[in-house]
């Protein structure tokens, strides 16, 4: 069968006769109807392996950080020839197509032979007459799709998936660069989901094509910080989608320029990816400044709010249902799944000293309790009634401070023991006890009034146009 196949090593391309590729047991052979060309990213793909050795790595600095890793793991001469290797190893170009099954794996279902179906992934959806594609990277064609359209399939997910990777919201501007095959279903995408789009490219048919198909801006790729600024009055761009594809870093460092702090950058094009640190540190350096003087400004605001003592008494006066108390236990438990075994345990503990009783309820508690609280010796804290269930609060209700149950208490978590470490009748808490409370409080409401009226007032001053 015929295959184009490239040269890593010289960037040589040709259309080669390969044998047929073998069907395994989870896939199917695929005979190509159609095989999609993404001129961008294969262009850059051949223009790399046409390169010199040199060229390759200054291209990619990654792959020649993975080298001298390899080296010092395995040695240089081992690293060499497995890096010759790889360059001598022809590479399949494509990753998108559509086309006809003509042989079906043993253990694949869903899938027949005659069946068409479209095909995704580099490797397997190849520039071939017929290739091996496993059951996950491909889908039956529905009828009405014709070959074409489904060749498509890849690309539109790719652009599917940066899109929910920069998880846009309705109305947010965002901007798309890059206005090749997959720029432009990215734009069409956003706004369907209620965006405003900016595009940039470097080709006018591109931006013209962009600007038809919905686009709200297109400029040229390099007037796109300016463009943006204006797009955005200032603010940045809420996300940028890189749909490029170029070995040039710029599309990475103008993606930093335009967003705004704590703007999204998703990359789903081939760009360099020497990232500029410093300009996406210094992006988040001013984020982090901002919010802090912001929250200085506050915690000055805070500070000139004074609530005197008096004032505190007038509310707590004027509303005494929020200052009620309902009934309070602190309580200690043992619990174990069988009414016998709380038995024995209770035998035990009234046989201690009154004055011993507590110390021996936290070492049985340690022992047999079945609960998160054995550790603390069955310390329930303090709870009012309708923090626990109606017998265990029956249950310790009928017990005076320093008590013991005098039987165990069923529920439906097991059989408790109780040992009341000490109760507070229902009643209204003392302004002395609830002044500090209330006075940070009224403290509160006071500054959130004081900075609703000072926005308001910037707002009543604040000059706004809306542009349709």
């Amino acid at each position: 069968m015929k295959q184009l196949i490239q040269s890593f090593k010289t960037g040589e391309l040709g259309l080669f006769d390969v044998p047929a590729p073998v069907c395994e047991i989870n896939g199917a052979l695929v005979q190509t109807t159609v095989s999609l060309v993404s001129a961008g990213t294969e262009k850059m793909l051949v223009d790399f392996a046409k390169k010199s050795m040199l060229a390759k790595a200054k291209d990619r600095p990654d792959l020649v950080k993975q080298v001298i890793d390899k080296m010092k793991k395995e040695g240089v001469k081992n690293t060499l020839e497995k890096v010759f290797t790889k360059l001598d190893t022809p590479i399949p170009l494509g990753y998108s197509l559509a086309g006809r099954v003509v042989e079906v794996g043993s253990e694949l279902s869903g899938i027949n032979i005659g069946d068409r179906v479209a095909c995704g992934g580099a490797g397997y959806a190849n520039h071939a007459e017929i290739n091996y594609v496993p059951k996950n990277l491909m889908v039956k064609i529905p009828d009405g799709v014709d070959d074409i359209d489904a060749s498509f399939v890849t690309v539109g997910a790719i652009a599917l998936q940066g899109v929910r990777q920069t998880a846009p919201l309705l109305g947010e501007k965002v901007a798309v660069m890059g206005l090749g095959l997959l720029g432009q279903l990215t734009v069409q995408l956003l706004k369907a989901n209620g965006c405003k789009v900016i595009g940039s490219d470097i080709d006018p048919d591109k931006m013209a094509l962009a600007k038809k198909l919905g686009c709200d801006e297109v400029c040229h790729a390099g007037e796109l910080i300016s463009k943006a600024n204006e797009f955005t009055n200032g603010y940045g761009v809420d996300a940028v989608i890189i749909a490029a594809s170029t070995s040039s870093n710029q599309p990475i460092t103008d993606a930093a320029e335009i967003s705004r702090m704590r703007g999204r950058v998703v990359l789903v094009g081939m760009v360099g990816m020497d990232v500029p640190r410093n300009t996406y540190y210094k992006k988040e350096l001013e984020r982090v400044t901002k919010e802090l003087a912001f929250e200085v400004w506050m915690k000055k605001q805070f500070d000139k709010v004074t609530v005197a003592d008096d004032e505190a008494k007038k509310f707590y006066d004027a509303n005494p249902d929020k200052f009620k108390q309902p009934e309070l236990f602190n309580a200690r438990h043992i619990i174990v799944k069988t009414e016998a075994e709380a038995k024995k345990i209770l035998g035990e503990l009234k046989s201690a000293p009154k004055d011993k009783l507590e110390d021996s309820f936290i070492a049985a508690a340690k022992k047999h309790s079945i609960d998160g609280t054995k550790e603390d010796g069955g310390n329930l804290g303090w709870f009012s009634e309708g923090r626990m269930v109606k017998e265990f609060v029956a249950g310790a209700k009928a017990l005076k401070k320093g008590e013991l149950s005098k039987a165990p208490v069923k529920s439906q978590f097991g059989y408790h023991i109780i040992y009341l470490v000490d109760y507070k009748p229902a009643g209204k808490v003392s302004f002395e006890n609830a002044k500090e409370q209330l006075k940070q409080l009224l403290r509160m409401d006071k500054f959130r009034d004081s900075v609703a009226a000072k926005a308001k007032s910037l707002k009543e001053k604040a000059k706004i146009e809306i542009k349709k």
